[in-house]
């Protein structure tokens, strides 16, 4: 009788030992990181398993210290408030358990491009090859929440098409080929923006003499076009085969300056003409011509 009540409470011992260890705290289950937006709280989502991965529910996870009470605010009931841009860590204890939580504080309330737009005119050489042109150069500014800027934000600056545009150090950006991009930088969920919008000049014509009532013209393939052109008499400017519908912008008065943009749906002529007045109008007019194909 006294080997059995020996056994029995020797089994219930061995039990107890079982039990404590089941409900011992070995590990927190918790995010590595978490990125927070603006300034609400924050209650950081945790288990407390034990050495089996066993959840213990009647055992709960606090937030006993953050890394830098200026950037992360620790409420009463473990709650946490971002109090500006940067990124700390929040410790999680439950029993002599421990757990760091990174915490990114991204309080930023935009991404300012300056300039917002970029633009320049890719020449040809003397052999007609369209060469690449430096613009720029262009800066981005990250504002916090309060109005100020944050010096040293790291931004993921890219081009939208490097084939158009390729961007160097410093804010450096070459112009390679006609056509629209952009440069995009950001952060978190903000992004700021440069335009960029490159032409090709397509004609440069210098003192051309254009007879008084005569005129002359210049193929053009499709496409959009600015024109300015200037003389010492009044000529008319003007495109042809212009859809219907389409000809503002398309046409100058007589004069001796014009600037016109036009858009070619086909291919089509500038043509500049020297009025005359019944063919005894000033003699020949001198124009100077220059053609740019708009991206």
């Amino acid at each position: 009788m006294r080997a059995h009540l020996r056994l029995t409470l020797a089994s219930s011992a061995l039990s107890a030992l079982i039990g404590c260890a089941d409900s011992a705290p070995a590990k927190i289950e918790a995010p590595a990181k978490l990125t927070q937006g603006d300034a609400s709280l924050l209650r950081i989502d945790a288990k407390v398993l034990n050495a089996a991965g066993e959840p213990l529910p009647e055992l709960h996870a606090t937030v006993s210290a953050v890394s830098d009470p200026t950037l992360l605010k620790l409420g009463n009931n473990g709650e946490l408030q971002c109090q500006r841009y940067g990124t700390g860590s929040a410790t999680l204890i439950a029993g002599s358990v421990k757990h760091d939580v990174v915490i990114e504080c991204m309080l930023i309330a935009e991404v300012k491009a300056n300039p917002p737009t970029l633009a320049t005119t890719l020449v040809p050489d003397a052999a007609g090859v369209v060469q690449p042109a430096s613009i720029g150069p262009f800066t981005f500014e990250v504002i916090g929440l309060d109005g100020q800027p944050i010096l040293g934000a790291p931004l993921a600056v890219t081009p939208s098409d490097p084939n158009i545009i390729k961007v160097g150090e410093g804010g450096s950006v070459t112009a390679l080929r006609r056509g629209k991009a952009s440069i995009k930088a950001i952060i978190g969920d903000k992004i700021g923006t440069v335009e960029v919008e490159i032409s090709e000049e397509v004609a440069v014509r210098k003192a051309v003499p254009v007879d008084d009532s005569k005129s002359f013209g210049l193929p053009l393939e499709p496409g959009s076009y600015l024109v300015t052109a200037g003389s010492d008499q009044g000529v008319e400017v003007s495109f042809e085969g212009v859809k219907v519908g389409d000809e503002a912008g398309c046409l100058s008065p007589e004069g001796t300056s014009a600037e016109l943009r036009c858009t070619l749906a086909q291919a089509g002529t500038l043509q500049v003409e020297n009025p005359g007045v019944l063919g005894m109008g000033g003699g020949a007019a001198l124009v100077n011509l220059r053609v740019v194909r708009l991206p």
